[in-house]
């Protein structure tokens, strides 16, 4: 399973200033995300637990942030995530 020390390290990097580094955080989070909701979907149903994970350490905030990103790469690839795995309030 995959350590939150992980997760941890995704969002310091993440927090860069470089659109390239943080592209390539978020299609390794995407890739990662979409092999635990294949393994732990087919376990009965069951939600990912990474989502968890990466709401207790604020990952999910910094990925909301991330759509008004000035670069359009990291604004589309961190709200393909989001609309990937979280239910999005359509108010915002």
């Amino acid at each position: 399973m995959l350590g939150q020390d992980i997760l941890k390290l995704f969002m310091e990097v993440i927090k860069s200033k470089d659109a390239q580094l943080i592209n390539l955080i978020l299609e390794a989070l995407y890739e990662i995300m979409t092999k635990a909701q294949m393994f732990f979907g087919s376990q009965n149903d069951k939600e990912n637990p990474l989502i968890d994970s990466i709401e207790q350490i604020g990952l999910a905030d910094v990925l909301s942030d991330l759509q008004s990103h000035p670069s359009e790469m990291v604004f589309r690839k961190s709200q393909k995530l989001l609309q990937a795995f979280w239910v999005l309030d359509d108010e915002w």
